[in-house]
């Protein structure tokens, strides 16, 4: 798997809210979930306000303490470590 191999959907099951409050989304390109209208599949508290607000407070943290730019760096760091283990599957 390389930079060029991108998901076409991403299934975030219970962890978005980081716990306090169990809510699942999917996320997909466009191609994809055009065939899911809005709110066509829900989950018990997915459209719940608790839930709604606890998503937003996880995104607000993610995006205030730049934690995808972090997890790219710590990725990197795993890559290149890896990199040297010859392992046939981490290519």
């Amino acid at each position: 798997m390389g930079p060029e191999n991108k998901p076409v959907m991403v299934i975030m099951g219970k962890l978005i809210t980081g716990g306090p409050y169990p809510t699942s989304y999917i996320l997909g390109r466009d191609e994809i979930m055009d065939f899911i209208g809005g709110y066509e599949s829900v989950a018990t508290f997915g459209i719940a306000p608790p839930a709604i607000a606890a998503t937003h407070a996880t995104l607000k943290i993610m995006d205030e303490e730049n934690l995808v730019d972090r997890a790219t760096w710590i990725s990197d760091i795993w890559t290149n470590e890896a990199a040297d283990w010859n392992f046939p599957l981490l290519d």
